[in-house]
């Protein structure tokens, strides 16, 4: 893994992407695509009935549920997420952001991605082509896994890793965007913990109690004796 000596940004010098039939397994798994997340109920603040929202990895476009803004367009490459959200009604497309950029330059009140920044190889560039979208005075609303949280010292999290997540963020990585584009930081938070992670939670906080105890050092992917003995 290496780190941006700039911003702080994790990423990994080996990126493997994948298509939407990858998310689209993902979403068979119990609590991937959740339809209540903290991230919507805290979006509810800066979106307004009177906005135009874009959305970049709407996935089935549960975000609908807690808005109802002017007009809403959703971008997603699950095919299965894609066809769910289309029945509800809702305008999805199946569009890289970039190219939406190109056709869409300052069209929306709102930008907003949530999870999604993670999973993405050029980050700048995807915030860029975001920026573009927004009208003068826009929002742009994300979020991402917190790499100042106990997700960091969970060991051989795979889906922390490539080819789910190819870069990691912390708060000041996050504060920088703002120094970076020239735009104005008005809430950085961290979500409280969700009962469907309390279980993950204990468990990593347990492991890290051993691995202090047993002087192991800590890897983010390590498959060495000392750890499978744990």
């Amino acid at each position: 893994m290496c780190e941006c000596v700039d911003c702080g940004l994790l990423f990994y010098n080996l990126i493997i992407l994948r298509d939407g039939k990858f998310y689209e397994d993902l979403q068979s798994y119990e609590g991937y695509y959740l339809e209540e997340k903290s991230d919507y109920l805290e979006s509810c603040k800066y979106i307004s009935e009177n906005d135009d929202v874009l959305e970049v990895g709407c996935g089935a476009g549960f975000l609908l549920n807690f808005i109802k803004p002017k007009s809403y367009t959703g971008l997603e490459f699950n095919d299965k997420a894609i066809q769910i959200a289309q029945s509800k009604g809702l305008n999805v497309k199946k569009e890289f952001l970039h190219e939406h950029a190109l056709q869409n330059e300052e069209k929306y009140d709102i930008v907003c991605f949530f999870q999604a920044l993670e999973h993405v190889e050029s980050p700048r560039e995807f915030l860029q082509d975001a920026l573009k979208c927004l009208k003068k005075g826009g929002k742009m609303i994300l979020a991402v896994p917190a790499e100042d949280s106990f997700i960091a010292q969970q060991v051989n999290f795979y889906l922390n890793m490539p080819p789910h997540h190819v870069s990691r963020w912390k708060d000041k990585t996050l504060a920088k965007i703002s120094e970076i584009f020239n735009i104005k930081l008005f809430s950085l938070i961290h979500e409280p913990l969700l009962n469907i992670h309390y279980e993950f939670y204990y468990k990593v906080k347990n492991f890290e109690m051993l691995r202090k105890i047993f002087g192991i050092p800590f890897r983010s992917l390590d498959n060495s004796v000392m750890f499978r003995s744990l």
